[in-house]
Parts: structure tokens; sequence; C-alpha cells
């Protein structure tokens, strides 16, 4: 996550030899599970397009816990409608 935060570095790191930096960090972070090859090719299609929008989570995440504490650790009301999902 630290990695992420970083500013340029991620962005020249990440892209390179075709996105071989996800293919290490899904060796590392699941290393009994082999994802079919078309799932990679789909994952790193979608982060040639999309990347490094991907990382903004990281790099807010800091910001957002400051702005947490510096209101107690009371959360803001959500003022419009909302479907949260996690998994």
């Amino acid at each position: 996550m630290l990695f992420f935060q970083t500013r340029m570095l991620p962005e020249r790191i990440v892209p390179r030899n075709e996105f071989r930096f996800i293919d290490r960090l899904w060796e590392a972070w699941s290393p009994t599970y082999e994802a079919p090859n078309d799932y990679l090719a789909e994952l790193k299609s979608c982060l040639s397009r999309s990347y490094p929008a991907p990382i903004q989570y990281y790099r807010s995440l800091p910001k957002a816990l400051l702005d947490l504490r510096q209101r107690g650790g009371q959360l803001s009301q959500i003022q419009v409608p909302l479907l949260y999902l996690h998994g």
C-alpha cells in the first residue's frame, strides 16, 4: 500500500513489461492460486486503459484517515442514496 501512495514511482514501474508487476503481486499474495491466463489478460487490458486511476484509493487513504482523526473519529453522514458492497 505504501508503494502505491508514492508519487511517480508506481506510474513508471507497474506498467513495465506488460504489467509484470501485477504477475509478481499475484504470485506473492496468492501463491497457491493460479488465475486463468484470460483473466490476467483482461485485467492487464483494463489497467492499460485506466492506469493510474486504480491506485488513487491508496493515495487518498492517508488524507481520509487524517480527516477522520481531526473530526474525533466521527464519520460524516452520507447525503445521497448509497449501495455499499464489500467483499
